[in-house]
């Protein structure tokens, strides 16, 4: 008998989907570095990942974890930065985009500064340089540089003195409400980081006339 004829399959229309690779076996621990030891730990529920945890320093213990949603993007992280097996920074995310972030800088366990973000870029940062729960230091920035400070030293939510500095991060004005009135009394000008003149401004410039030398302006 003759042999049967071999007939080839017909190609696939052009708007099939390719087939599907089968998806690897998914493992809850790993080794990033290949030093034998496990720096990372993984979470999931329902089969999907809820929670990472990394140990960046290779001491054994995790310093940073992450957590994220259904869709797979991150929602929050705390990290220990100090390495001092305390949390300092907390963050939260948006659409897998970094939002804000808490931080303790100085290892007291109270939180002492504020970050705030835009497309991931800082924007702004407050903080309570004293301890006092206030937030007496208020920088905002452009580009991630600092352009701006403002600052409220006895935690009155007045801002008593505004910096404004250049780009190689160096004051060229500096605002000073000294009676706390609202209004800019002292205005200093610096050239390269350096004061260059100041002018004295209303009531505070007809106070001084007759003591200082400095530039005064109705």
């Amino acid at each position: 008998q003759p042999p049967e004829a071999v007939v080839a399959a017909p190609p696939p229309p052009v708007s099939a989907a390719p087939p599907r690779a089968t998806p690897p076996a998914l493992d809850p621990t790993a080794d990033r570095d290949g030093d034998g030891r496990v720096d990372l730990w993984r979470y999931f529920e329902a089969g999907s990942l809820v929670r990472e945890r990394f140990d960046d320093d290779g001491d054994g213990y995790p310093d940073r974890s992450v957590d994220y949603d259904a869709a797979g993007q991150k929602t929050r992280s705390e990290e220990d930065s100090n390495r001092d097996g305390r949390v300092d920074s907390w963050s939260r995310y948006d659409g897998d985009k970094l939002l804000r972030k808490r931080v303790d800088a100085d290892g007291d366990g109270d939180v002492d500064e504020w970050h705030f973000f835009r497309d991931e870029t800082l924007t702004r940062r407050e903080r309570d340089t004293n301890g006092d729960g206030f937030r007496d230091r208020i920088g905002h920035y452009e580009a991630g540089r600092m352009v701006r400070e403002q600052q409220d030293e006895d935690g009155d939510g007045i801002t008593e003195v505004t910096v404004y500095y250049d780009a190689e991060n160096r004051v060229r004005l500096r605002e000073e409400d000294t009676d706390l009135d609202g209004d800019v009394d002292v205005r200093s000008h610096y050239e390269a980081g350096r004061l260059k003149r100041r002018e004295l401004l209303g009531e505070w410039a007809d106070a001084n006339a007759e003591s200082t030398p400095e530039t005064r302006r109705p």
